[in-house]
This record gives structure tokens, sequence and C-alpha cells, in this order.
């Protein structure tokens, strides 16, 4: 289809690509997926990182179910690709600010697709290729077995502890909450989600459903 790469050393440009062409379109295409397919099928979960090198370090540290969203934003497209072979995705993106940003920013694209969202945790600065390389395979494997839930924790994130002192900021984070889960399309799973937001924002789950236009009379 095309060619791919990573840049090494002070290079300005981090990934160098073929220029899009009829066959060559990097928001429609997952890197390693020919490879990756069979993997993910059989364990029903995928792991999607940012780039090349980083599906070459987890495929090398046995995480064979890994993919590449080509070194650009998640799309859409790729979404509907990955809900192929995948029921759930595990986020592999680097342990940054810009790798925060970039995952919160693929969560609703993939809830969207009906699939489960984890997050696996790096430590600062570290992304899967460099996390094998200096802690070692067994590091990032774990890294990748322990991923949490990432809709509950954007929930916390969303959704402060001490919250109940601020019942301004109370309800902003209820409106960041509802937002949220608007994306996630299967209504149990919502309903879920929602009991656990109401919980921790100290309100009543029906306020939540009230914002979501969920009727009275869907609820349990």
């Amino acid at each position: 289809l095309g060619f791919g790469g990573r840049t090494l050393g002070d290079d300005v440009a981090k990934y160098v690509n073929t220029a899009e062409t009829e066959r060559f379109h990097k928001g429609l295409l997952l890197y390693g997926l020919e490879h990756a397919k069979r993997a993910i099928r059989e364990t029903r979960r995928a792991l999607l990182v940012e780039g090349y090198v980083d599906v070459l370090g987890a495929v090398a540290a046995g995480v064979e179910g890994t993919v590449a969203s080509m070194g650009t934003a998640l799309t859409t497209e790729q979404a509907r690709l990955l809900a192929r072979f995948a029921d759930e995705v595990v986020l592999g993106y680097d342990g940054d600010t810009a790798g925060e940003t970039a995952c919160q920013r693929a969560l609703p694209i993939l809830l969207a697709e009906g699939l489960t969202v984890r997050r696996a945790r790096f430590p600062e600065g570290e992304d899967p290729d460099s996390l094998r390389r200096k802690a070692g395979a067994p590091a990032l494997r774990a890294a990748v077995d322990q991923a949490e839930d990432y809709v509950l924790a954007e929930i916390e994130r969303r959704v402060p502890a001490d919250l109940h002192r601020h019942p301004h900021g109370r309800g902003q984070a209820g409106r960041a909450v509802v937002e949220l889960l608007r994306a996630v399309p299967d209504p149990i799973a919502r309903y879920g989600y929602g009991r656990l937001a109401a919980d921790r924002l100290g309100v009543p789950a029906q306020l939540l459903w009230q914002r979501l236009g969920v009727g009275r009379e869907s609820l349990p």
C-alpha cells in the first residue's frame, strides 16, 4: 500500500510516509493489522499504540495483537476496523501529557464503535518500546495486562473526590460525565457507569439520566 517510516535522531518529522494515494490513506489503515489480527481475534483484545516502533517493541515483548494508528490521531474508520476483530482495546499511548490528550480524544471514538476501552499506564516519558528496553518485556506485558477501565478513570478524573464541597463544580463535573457517557452505545454499560458516576457526584442517578435524555420508564 505504501511506505511508513520512523525517523531517528533530531529530524523535524517524526514519521515519514508515502504521500496519500488511491490505496494509501493513513486514516483508513492500522499498521501491523495484517500480522496482529489472528491474535486479536483469539483474545478479542488489541493493544493500540501510536507508532511503528511501538508496535515492533510490543510484539518483541510478546504482545502479538498490537497495531498503530500510523502516527496520527485515531480516526473513526480505524476504530471501526478494530471493532471487526476486537471487543476490547487497550490504549498504549505515551506516558506524557500529549499521550494523555491523545487517549482522551480516542476514547469517545472507540466507545462509539461498541469497544471496551482500557488504558495502559507507563512511567512519565516512556512509551511501549522504551519501557521494554529499560525495564524488560515483563514490565510492558504487566502494564498491558493491568490496564485500567478508561471510562472509570475518566469519571474519577472529571469528578474529584472532594467535589462535594463545591456545588458549582459538581454541576460542571456532571455535564462532563454526561458528555462522556453519551459515547457509550450499550444502555446497560451506560447505566452501570452512570450509577458509579452518580455515587461519586453524590446525586441521584435519575439526574444524570434526565441529562442523557433517558425517560423514567427506562430506568430500573
